[in-house]
């Protein structure tokens, strides 16, 4: 298959460049805004530094998880309310503040894009290969990276074990339906690879 031009190249970095300018202030009044999960984890979502820490009790230490501990170099994070994405010509990971585990899935599943993209880089940037052949390939291996590590931050005590596999996958599906919906009518059908196991 050909490669991407040079000029096409040009294009998607400009189109990633124009959805990126810092917006979190036009949305949240606050630099830091704090959320707790079920288990008592509390969450500290740092608008200001771009950093989203977990901390929790253990007896009477308290023991933080940076999650940007988990990004590829030169990596940011960038609060925005109104979408979840990877973009990967700038190297940020995009979405809502965290305020329950649903949110901490989903951010680790755009996490997950951004190793998914450095290690097969061409299968995002190919022109007609965006909604077609790979696609579902994409998908399933950011979920698959955002689940494994899901279940470190469970086995470290910082999300509850309630978070079942079955619920994650349960998240899984339903950000995936949604997302297919914004996808070419073509292209949608191919979110049933959620149906295989992960």
């Amino acid at each position: 298959m050909e490669k991407i031009k040079p000029e096409e190249r040009k294009y998607y970095e400009k189109i990633h460049k124009k959805m990126t300018a810092p917006r979190s202030q036009d949305y949240y009044s606050k630099e830091i805004v704090l959320a707790e999960f079920r288990n008592g984890t509390k969450i500290e979502n740092n608008l200001k530094k771009g950093s989203i820490i977990l901390a929790m009790k253990k007896g009477k230490k308290i023991e933080k998880f940076n999650l940007k501990s988990l990004l590829p170099e030169f990596y940011k994070f960038n609060f925005d309310k109104d979408r979840w994405t990877h973009l990967p010509f700038c190297e940020l990971i995009c979405g809502p503040i965290i305020e329950s585990e649903k949110d901490l899935i989903i951010w680790m599943h755009e996490i997950g894009h951004a190793w998914d993209w450095l290690k097969n880089k061409e299968d995002y940037i190919n022109d007609d290969r965006f909604y077609a052949d790979t696609i579902a390939q994409q998908e399933r291996n950011a979920w698959v990276w955002a689940l494994k590590n899901m279940r470190l931050l469970i086995r470290q005590g910082f999300v509850g074990e309630d978070m079942t596999d079955k619920k994650m996958m349960d998240i899984a599906k339903s950000a995936m339906y949604n997302s297919a919906k914004t996808w070419p009518k073509e292209d949608a059908s191919r979110c049933k690879f959620l149906n295989k196991e992960i």
